[in-house]
């Protein structure tokens, strides 16, 4: 059986009421610090805007910036943060939709209902489990059993809204991401990725020669794959070589940081020649650093840093350009094959090239700069032994997650706590409002630790999984992070300690509509915690925040300054897991919790402003936006469709309703067939570009390789996020035409920005060799190198 937890309605009501004082103050506080400390540090609150003048302006009032953000459209998420900040954005703005809606009936109509029939306004505001004995009150006992029905229709009326809402929002992503992806003109649009290629082939004008023979598209230049490792050791190590450098340089002429924007106290204007240079140590009486060379400075002979790690810099360059002209290198069985159009591109992607398995498969390149150039590299058995290592390594620590799992789950109920530790509990049960703290409060706020700390573990471990394009490894610890916080934080925590009640396969559906029951204030508290004080917080950064006082102690460079204020990169593989686990707890709870719907449409609002104010301004997705992230929204709302039905199928099995129950079997069905006809008809709309989005954009504009400095104007930008807002087929039309002209007046899109000027080549190969940096001075950056200083003028990525 279910635990039984022993929620009785005072200490339910007592938890609920502290929660939401907690919560809420969590909140208001972290809003306001943030108010306050975002016209005090704007580089770290705001630090795209620095990088990107063009964005939206912020008012300096303490909480003007709040109607700032939800000022800005769909077109200028799309415009600003790319398209899976859009797609992110969405979902958020489509549970919202979907959630207080929900609310409402069940306030309005449900609640009521259930007070008709049963006395009760929502399940749960007495201390019955939904499969005990209720009380005789009259005829309430028999009116229950007639208010059965209100589950049945409520079941079947919320499966139509939430498939309704969610549908439409695919539909509304898939023309938006059409119209997004077919418009761009860059490299990556028009590049396959052709893995298996055979020996034979490993030529350049044999792979064309093979392609152009298809009739599938006319190839524009190839690029092999060859293995750099070598070069990307020597890259490293000279790397360590420059940053020691501008280290030491540091050392000597003190802090070379100019800004205009914070300029630095004791800064120092640089010279232009090394004499001067060297009559600025003087003047600030600074000696050049001395030391030995060996064991922690302790053993070999005592040298002039600068000068031994110059020599050493100088060296290391020779070598490195001896292995840039090398012309044996191996090569892989991997190829870039850039084609001659879009459509071209698209067409052999969803091509078979080679009648023999595992060779000459082609897919869709990843953006040059997503490109993990040391897994590529890697050969097939050792990509195949990473992934079966991870796989492995990603069982063990799920399983070792059981056990705190478990504990967690005793701290709902005094009685376990008891038997673990006595004297704790009997120290707990002195006070009503600790006994409540400790049961009711402090298991979510361990639940959330649990979700902020774990996820990061699963990203790293599919950063070494072998994928060769970071966006590949981003979805995998998607998938990892949710199948860790559904399973372990979800199921295993349900049933943590009702491992025999699962022996019986035929009563699943009854044990988890009993377990949801009993959990019920849990969950509650969980998304009041979530939604009022987790997403006020996340405003404040806390792990930059945490980390700046260290790093700040260790700046020395100009370098080190600089990368100070770099916005911070956001990984959806973190990010999403949880709202998707809240998403579906919600939605599995709807019929049963109007507290949870209200409280769970209010978390989708306020984490919908966080978001946005973060895609926008403070922090940036390094990754190539291309919208998959959908198809895994998608897939988790349809399997917290089936997880309702089956609850609700419990509920009504429950209370012997066996024919209301059968059913429901008749709405898992319908979902199962949107889901199959979501995987056939949309899923490959969500992967690739329609043939005819790439025609109609080749033949309105040719390919282009450098950015426009033209900006859409106001009345496009409204026009074009009415279009996004709107999703009718004179709407599809309209939109239709309103990118064709953008197309001539409008700034590239973001990626295309980002991808100016990059090709498939590993970067170690053409990148410049540069010296350390010894200052920089506003836009400026200068470089000691040897043939004296040069000035160079600031040319980075966002993220860098």
């Amino acid at each position: 059986m279910a635990p039984d937890y022993d929620y009785t309605k005072k200490s339910a009501q007592r938890g609920f009421g502290l929660q939401i004082v907690i919560a809420f103050l969590l909140g208001l506080s972290s809003v306001l610090i943030f108010s306050i400390w975002r016209r005090r540090w704007p580089r770290l609150y705001a630090a795209r805007m620095f990088r990107r003048p063009d964005l939206p302006q912020l008012p300096p009032t303490l909480f003007g910036w709040i109607k700032t953000v939800l000022r800005i459209s769909d077109s200028q998420v799309l415009e600003y943060a790319g398209l899976d900040a859009y797609v992110y954005l969405t979902f958020f703005k489509a549970s919202f939709d979907l959630f207080w809606r929900l609310a409402a009936m069940s306030v309005c109509v449900i609640g009521p209902l259930r007070w008709w029939y049963t006395g009760q306004y929502e399940e749960g505001d007495d201390d019955r489990s939904l499969s005990g004995d209720r009380p005789h009150n009259g005829d309430r006992t028999v009116l229950f059993g007639n208010f059965l029905w209100v589950y049945l229709l409520s079941c079947a009326v919320f499966t139509y809204l939430t498939l309704r809402i969610f549908t439409r929002y695919t539909y509304r992503v898939v023309k938006v991401r059409q119209l997004y992806l077919g418009q761009q003109k860059t490299i990556t649009d028009r590049t396959l990725c052709i893995t298996g290629i055979p020996r034979s082939m490993c030529s350049k004008q044999a792979l064309i020669e093979y392609v152009a023979g298809l009739n599938v598209g006319e190839p524009e230049s190839v690029v092999l794959c060859k293995i750099w490792s070598e070069l990307d050791h020597l890259m490293a190590k000279r790397e360590e070589i420059v940053l020691k450098l501008e280290h030491y340089w540091a050392e000597l002429l003190g802090p070379t940081f100019i800004n205009d924007l914070e300029p630095p106290v004791h800064s120092l204007v640089l010279r232009e020649t090394p004499e001067e240079i060297a009559q600025q140590a003087v003047e600030h009486r600074r000696s050049r650093p001395r030391g030995r060379t060996g064991w922690l400075g302790l053993k070999g002979p005592t040298v002039d840093y600068i000068d031994h790690y110059t020599t050493q810099l100088s060296d290391i360059d020779k070598l490195i350009s001896r292995e840039r002209q090398r012309t044996d290198i191996p090569i892989t069985n991997a190829a870039f094959m850039t084609m001659d159009s879009v459509g071209s591109c698209q067409l052999v992607a969803q091509s078979v090239l080679d009648p023999k398995p595992h060779r000459l498969v082609a897919k869709l390149a990843p953006s040059p700069r997503d490109v993990v150039w040391g897994h590529v590299y890697l050969p097939s058995f050792e990509k195949a032994l990473r992934g079966y290592v991870i796989t492995f390594i990603f069982i063990l620590t799920s399983a070792f997650m059981l056990y705190p799992v478990k504990i967690l789950a005793s701290l709902l109920d005094m009685n376990k706590i008891e038997n673990f530790l006595p004297g704790l509990a009997r120290i707990i049960r002195k006070s009503e409002w600790l006994e409540t703290f400790v049961t009711q409060v402090l298991p979510t706020f361990v639940f959330t630790l649990f979700n902020i700390v774990v996820p990061y573990f699963y990203a790293w471990m599919s950063d070494f999984q072998g994928f060769i394009s970071s966006e590949d490894a981003e979805l995998a610890s998607v998938a990892k992070n949710f199948f860790y916080v559904f399973v372990n934080l979800f199921l295993v925590f349900m049933i943590a300690t009702n491992y025999l009640s699962l022996l019986d396969t035929t009563q699943i559906a009854v044990k988890l509509a009993d377990t949801l029951k009993q959990l019920s204030a849990f969950y509650t508290n969980l998304i009041i915690l979530q939604g009022m004080g987790v997403f006020p917080a996340r405003l404040l950064q806390a792990g930059s925040l945490l980390q700046f006082p260290f790093f700040v102690t260790h700046c020395k460079s100009a370098r080190d300054y600089l990368n100070l204020y770099k916005p911070a990169t956001l990984n959806y593989g973190v990010i999403l897991p949880t709202p998707l686990l809240m998403f579906m707890i919600m939605l599995m709870y709807s019929v049963i919790s109007i507290k949870i719907l209200v409280f769970g449409s209010i978390y989708f609002a306020i984490g919908y402003c966080v978001f946005k104010y973060q895609f926008i301004y403070s922090m940036v997705h390094p990754q190539h936006s291309t919208g998959r992230l959908w198809a895994s929204i998608y897939r988790r709302v349809l399997l917290g469709l089936l997880l309702f039905h089956l609850s609700t199928m419990g509920v009504l099995v429950l209370q012997k309703a066996y024919t209301m129950a059968a059913s429901i079997i008749i709405l898992m069905i319908v979902v199962v067939v949107v889901w199959r006809d979501f995987e056939t008809s949309t899923v490959p709309l969500l992967r690739f570009i329609a043939l005819k989005a790439a025609e109609e954009s080749e033949s309105t504009e040719p390919y282009r390789d450098s950015p426009l400095d033209t900006t859409p104007d106001v009345e496009q930008v409204s026009e074009l996020n009415s279009a996004l807002m709107d999703n009718d087929s004179e709407s599809s039309r309209s939109s239709g035409r309103l990118v064709s002209e953008l197309r001539h007046s409008r700034s590239q899109t973001l990626d295309e920005n980002r991808d100016f000027n990059r090709q498939y080549v590993n970067p170690n190969v053409t990148c410049t060799l540069n010296g350390p940096w010894i200052g920089v001075e506003g836009t400026e950056y200068v470089v000691a190198n040897p043939q004296g200083m040069v000035r160079r003028q600031l040319n980075f990525d966002e993220w860098e």
